[in-house]
């Protein structure tokens, strides 16, 4: 058993664990795998299979996972609303902004019914996901304008305005920034991130990894940097600290990922066996 802890000293669960084999292997080998081979898999971060058995269970009720039977093998697929998840985070991980800033912030204002509580923070946590931030009640605001498709996530009786405004001066720009999101914290957990993966960005230091270690370590990475989007709106460089780390922290994580790469896949296809060709349906 390898460890299966982040630089912060806590264990992946088995939930992002699967969502990453499906999101960096599984979807390139059919979308399809028996739990049998999942259970080998978690194994080497020190889940168990009664364990994994619980998480697939409960994932598939909330419509994640589907899966079906061959004979006595049950095999694991992402539902529609599974692959969605998976590609809108792949998106916000490995793409960042790189086009120049037109100056223009776009702000979005809301109303959602009070009998509506849990739409209302599933909107909010919406929004915080494409990069907006708090300005005032029910008023948010970002430098991109990604607003589409917002309004599917709004419940009847809900009302939403967006507009863009520009600020006086940069100077107000920078104050808005600072303002609306937690830079400083941010920048430091940027840089945590760069003192402990750092040395596995040089192809060097990982060609003695064994597969099931780049497998780990690379499962490892992916579940630290994926937390960043969440917390990054991926402002333009004009509105960040002078000595903003995340673009490094972006380059750091993508040469470690294909550092590991080959040897990482060596580790999945040494357990993947290629579903039979006809499998039926599970109900659930």
């Amino acid at each position: 058993m390898l460890s299966s802890l982040t630089t912060n000293g806590t264990a992946l669960k088995p939930r992002s664990i699967l969502f990453d084999i499906f999101g960096s292997y599984v979807r390139y080998r059919g979308g399809v795998v028996g739990l049998s081979n999942l259970t080998q898999l978690l194994g080497w971060f020190g889940v168990s299979e009664d364990s994994v058995r619980v998480t697939l269970s409960r994932m598939k009720r909330e419509k994640w996972f589907s899966s079906k039977r061959a004979g006595r093998a049950s095999f694991y697929s992402l539902t529609p609303k599974g692959w969605e998840l998976l590609d809108e985070g792949l998106e916000r991980i490995f793409e960042r902004y790189s086009n120049p800033w037109d100056g223009n912030w776009h702000m979005l204002i809301y109303s959602i019914p009070e009998e509506h509580r849990s739409a209302r923070e599933k909107f909010r946590k919406e929004l915080t996901w494409r990069g907006f931030s708090s300005l005032a009640a029910s008023t948010w605001v970002s430098p991109h304008d990604r607003s589409e498709g917002l309004r599917s996530f709004l419940p009847p009786g809900s009302q939403m305005q967006i507009f863009s405004s520009r600020t006086p001066s940069a100077k107000a720009d920078v104050e808005i920034a600072a303002s609306c999101w937690d830079l400083i914290s941010l920048n430091q957990d940027y840089k945590d991130f760069i003192r402990a993966f750092e040395p596995w960005a040089d192809p060097s230091a990982t060609k003695d990894f064994s597969p099931e270690q780049a497998f780990v370590t690379r499962t490892q990475i992916t579940h630290n940097y994926r937390l960043f989007p969440f917390r990054d709106p991926d402002l333009p460089t004009r509105l960040l600290p002078h000595d903003w780390s995340g673009h490094k922290a972006h380059s750091v994580f993508r040469a470690t990922l294909r550092n590991l790469e080959a040897t990482a896949w060596i580790a999945f296809d040494s357990v993947y066996e290629q579903p039979p060709t006809v499998i039926t349906a599970t109900p659930g």
